[in-house]
């Protein structure tokens, strides 16, 4: 399947799905940026997790304050599910997110560690 058809397919199944939402920052009928939000139980929380697994805004519009907005709206939306904590991966090399993330008062506060599989 090619990847562009892969990622609607995921992307429909998420839409489907009362664990995810999707926020989009559109201006004018142009998407600007976009922020996936997982939400979910997990046995060492006492209450649901939310987990932003995307956070994208288009190269023109970075530095416009679209990350921070899409970002308070997840915060928002993940205490309105009642969640314990809101938290995200992201790259080793990704410096310029780490510290938007610490501006937006997040802390590292976890190692990710990945295996590829075939």
């Amino acid at each position: 399947m090619p990847k562009r058809r892969a990622v609607h397919a995921v992307f429909r199944e998420q839409l489907a799905s009362e664990r995810f939402t999707c926020l989009v920052f559109e201006e004018e009928g142009t998407v600007k940026g976009l922020l996936n939000l997982r939400i979910e139980a997990q046995l060492h929380h006492r209450r649901r997790t939310a987990q932003i697994t995307e956070l994208i805004v288009a190269p023109p519009y970075r530095d416009h304050g679209i990350g921070t907005q899409l970002f308070r709206e997840a915060v928002r939306t993940a205490e309105a599910y009642d969640c314990e904590r809101i938290e995200l991966e992201t790259s080793l090399w990704r410096k310029k997110a780490h510290s938007f993330y610490e501006r937006m008062g997040m802390v590292p506060d976890h190692y990710f560690f990945t295996m590829n599989l075939k």
